[in-house]
């Protein structure tokens, strides 16, 4: 099952460019970023992002699943900050589709 972390970690590589600046904003080492986005690939069965020498680059895959990350993730802020909002404790409807 894909992990919010996962593609937190994957959105943040693209977004900065590679593994070392991505370990540098997220606080985690370049190796953990590398077994994040390794495990992400092994779960969906496809390479997700090219490596060439140090830059990265986006593979047709990747960039579909760039595109659903940011849905998801952006869909996600806006739960947390509805909620926060709320903080009634009463329900609050969130239309997530």
């Amino acid at each position: 099952m894909l992990e919010t972390k996962q593609l937190r970690i994957f959105k943040t590589v693209v977004e900065v460019g590679g593994f070392t600046r991505a370990g540098q904003r997220l606080n985690l080492s370049q190796p953990a970023i590398s077994q994040h986005v390794r495990a992400l690939e092994k779960e969906l069965g496809v390479p997700l992002l090219l490596r060439i020498g140090k830059a990265t680059r986006l593979t047709p895959a990747g960039e579909v699943l760039l595109q659903c990350a940011t849905q998801v993730l952006d869909k996600l802020e806006e739960v947390q900050r509805v909620l926060a909002e709320d903080g009634d404790g009463r329900a609050t409807i969130v239309r997530l589709g």
